[in-house]
């Protein structure tokens, strides 16, 4: 049987024992450069998430952003006074860089629930569906990434 491989799929089986993936951070924002804004919370269409993943391939069947209920998150401006973003205190510098400006903060917990736009409409979702919102997870670290983690 003659089986047809695209790019993806093959950089997928060769993906050696140990190896790790590549890690990416994403500003959830539509192709045409639109925000995918927070649309509930204390912070609604005033915020973007700061999004990690490992897998970004599966961004476009995001389902969920997961932070940890325990970590102190922050909403802060980047130096450059762009759209201000959420993403963990303790990974601000790392995310971010020097000098962003931080204007808020909140547990993880706090963000529980908080519903965002998904970043891609190629997926389709059952009419109804309660989707694209903040979950609670015990794996999200602070030890690299932003703190907030892609679920697909």
């Amino acid at each position: 049987m003659n089986r047809m491989l695209t790019l993806l799929a093959a950089g997928a089986l060769c993906f050696g024992a140990g190896a790790r993936a590549q890690d990416q951070t994403v500003q959830f924002t539509q192709a045409d450069g639109t925000r995918v804004p927070l649309t509930s919370g204390p912070h609604a269409c005033a915020a973007d998430l700061l999004v990690w993943t490992t897998t970004p391939w599966t961004l476009v069947s995001n389902t969920a952003v997961a932070a940890r209920a325990d970590v102190t998150y922050v909403l802060a401006r980047p130096a450059d006074g762009s759209t201000p973003v959420v993403v963990a205190e303790p990974l601000l510098t790392y995310a971010l860089g020097e000098g962003a400006e931080v204007l808020a903060t909140f547990t993880g917990a706090d963000m529980e629930r908080w519903h965002y736009t998904r970043p891609f409409e190629l997926v389709a979702f059952p009419e109804g569906a309660d989707t694209h919102f903040v979950v609670l997870a015990d794996y999200v670290t602070t030890e690299d990434g932003t703190g907030l983690v892609h679920q697909a």
